[in-house]
């Protein structure tokens, strides 16, 4: 899939038709040219041409048109990730040891990514993306306004099955609202269709240990939010917030006044350079906290950072995507003050109830790949 510069917009590639899946380009197929920095790609005998004003402190685009080297993790690298540090933790938040599953999360992410290699990891990972959607939206607060949660899950497992997954940009059929809150069943399994298709673009990324840029956010949340359309009717740009454009969510308001491609480019180039030391737990959690404080687009932030974070994780060894919620019948409330004290607090605490609840999720989802991979036939 081809990721477009931030000068343009969604509109000017709408009839372009991109892979079914990412995939690497060959170094002779493309080159740059100093002069009028035109990017050529040749692609199906077709000459394809995209118009790049590059800033001077931007990397070259290619950067993020290539795949990286794939990322072979070994349950032995997972072990010793989960092994690191983990300090900031807020156990009086449930009746769970949380510090118990702390120690336990080395062995059972060890063993999990050895059975991802079995036919049942396999289909175990797959069936996690759907589950991982319908958890995300409960997080948002958005869910089906007609059919349940499970029979939105066998459609959605049953779609993943077409030749038209993952769905392409310019490829959807069905608007929907921006907001998640749709009025029938077709915009709202459309909706969720694209968010397990933007799941699997930024797991890719993670499978193949490739760095996240603001150019691949942009790119992932394009097909988060494709199809979706504002309040009032017209069809939603992805595009990074402008520097006069406000935004709040509940009572918190968002940093203004700043470039925010620049902000979020510095927040992942830092987040980055702390990928090696992390916990996974750690690293996922601070990820998410900068997705959704820096708030870089007008909507869509909050699905965004939770992709964020299930990429953070994967990218750290776990082999299946993992939302952020702790599976309680509170999760979105414990979610909610969990983000507000990670942006409203400083010091070494802000991050506890984040690190707890990314503790429990993990624990509990693991321990279903476990027990879904040893279930006898």
């Amino acid at each position: 899939m081809l990721a477009l510069g931030l000068s343009m917009k969604c509109e000017n590639v709408a009839n372009v038709r991109f892979p079914s899946t990412p995939r690497a380009f060959p170094a002779a197929s493309f080159k740059v040219s100093a002069d009028d920095r035109i990017l050529k790609i040749q692609k199906d005998d077709t000459l394809l041409l995209y118009s790049h004003k590059l800033k001077q402190q931007q990397r070259q685009v290619i950067e993020f048109l290539t795949m990286a080297s794939p990322v072979n993790t070994s349950p032995e690298d997972v072990k010793a990730a989960f092994e690191r540090p983990l300090n900031e933790i807020y156990d009086s938040l449930y009746d769970d040891d949380v510090a118990f599953m702390v120690n336990e999360l080395p062995v059972l992410a060890s063993k999990c990514k050895q059975l991802s290699s079995t036919e049942k990891g396999r289909n175990y990972v797959d069936l996690r993306m759907p589950a991982f959607v319908l958890g995300s939206n409960k997080l948002e607060g958005t869910t089906s306004p007609g059919v349940s949660e499970g029979e939105t899950f066998r459609v959605l497992v049953e779609l993943m099955k077409s030749d038209e997954f993952p769905i392409q940009p310019g490829a959807h059929r069905i608007p929907w609202e921006e907001e998640g809150n749709n009025s029938d069943n077709s915009a709202w399994y459309e909706q969720c269709e694209v968010h397990i298709s933007a799941l699997k673009m930024i797991l890719t990324w993670a499978e193949n240990g490739e760095p996240l840029t603001p150019e691949k956010l942009l790119q992932c949340h394009s097909v988060l939010m494709q199809g979706a359309v504002t309040s009032t009717g017209e069809g939603f740009q992805s595009r990074f917030r402008s520097f006069d454009e406000p935004a709040m969510a509940g009572t918190y308001v968002f940093p203004n006044k700043v470039d925010h491609e620049k902000k979020i480019r510095e927040a992942l180039e830092k987040h980055e350079a702390e990928f090696a030391t992390s916990h996974p737990a750690a690293w996922a959690s601070k990820l998410l906290r900068e997705i959704l404080t820096n708030h870089p687009f007008m909507n869509g932030n909050g699905r965004l950072a939770r992709l964020c974070f299930a990429y953070a994780l994967v990218r750290s060894g776990v082999p299946c995507a993992i939302v952020l919620s702790d599976w309680h019948t509170k999760a979105r409330i414990h979610y909610i003050r969990a983000v507000q004290d990670a942006q409203g607090q400083k010091g070494p605490t802000k991050y506890q109830k984040l690190h707890c609840m990314a503790i429990v999720g993990m624990y509990a989802t693991l321990k279903n790949m476990l027990n879904f991979c040893e279930a006898k036939l």
